[in-house]
């Protein structure tokens, strides 16, 4: 199962479960610098998709 969080500023960020919180914390350094936020908070604000719907 893989995960979507839209980030406040409407990009969607989708990753498989080992690479998902690197993708979201790689946005917010790249999108909204100092941003932080720890990797249980980013799990509970995530949805499920399914694999396939992942964005590389």
């Amino acid at each position: 199962m893989a995960k979507l969080l839209t980030c406040p500023c409407g990009t969607p960020i989708t990753g498989r479960d080992d690479e998902f919180v690197a993708r979201v914390d790689a946005h917010l350094q790249a999108e909204h610098a100092g941003r932080t936020y720890p990797a249980d908070m980013i799990w509970a604000m995530a949805s499920d998709i399914d694999d396939t719907d992942v964005l590389d």
